[in-house]
């Protein structure tokens, strides 16, 4: 649980939903209900349910999120977050083409200039300074394009970290 305005509550449940669309990873051993409020609004009711296994110091956990409604039901809802971040690049760059300033950086007085001309950059400009800023994300990409394609469940296997970790440093060699 989280203090101030934002609450986070989770909870085991001893029962299992049977009705679950789509269904669960096989033989699943636990549900967790878990709902989130600002400022005393519900903002999000989620149920996780998966297997857990443990396996000497290891434990490996597959799991499948479900989006509930208010009074508990399963919705088809999807996280639009990748098109939020979209749109705030894209204000980004408009702002920075069109005045050399997004909001913040005005009460900031900051600007962004062309040193050549002195103007504000051109859209090719602005969109390149987005690009260069986001190539720090890119280690990140290629290892969930590396899950992605190889279809492994686990975002977070550290076998898989390793293997990509070694084979971007060109130690592919070595043996598990």
């Amino acid at each position: 649980m989280d203090g101030g305005v934002n609450m986070h509550h989770c909870q085991g449940l001893s029962a299992i939903p049977s009705t679950l669309e789509p269904p669960p990873p096989e033989i699943p051993n636990y549900a967790v209900h878990c709902s989130t409020s600002f400022a005393g609004y519900m903002s999000a009711n989620t149920l996780e349910v998966g297997r857990q296994t443990s396996e000497g110091i290891a434990t490996k956990r597959v799991f499948r999120d479900y989006r509930l409604d208010k009074k508990g039901d399963v919705i088809a809802g999807y996280p639009i977050d990748a098109l939020v971040e979209a749109i705030i690049v894209l204000y980004l760059i408009v702002c920075i083409a069109q005045i050399g300033r997004s909001f913040g950086m005005r009460v900031s007085r900051i600007f962004v200039v062309d040193l050549a001309s002195q103007n504000n950059p051109s859209w090719r400009q602005a969109f390149l300074r987005y690009l260069y800023m986001a190539t720090g994300l890119l280690p990140v990409v290629a290892l969930l394009g590396y899950i992605w394609i190889t279809g492994s469940n686990l975002a977070f296997d550290l076998r898989t970290l390793t293997i990509v970790l070694l084979f971007a440093t060109g130690r592919s060699s070595m043996s598990y």
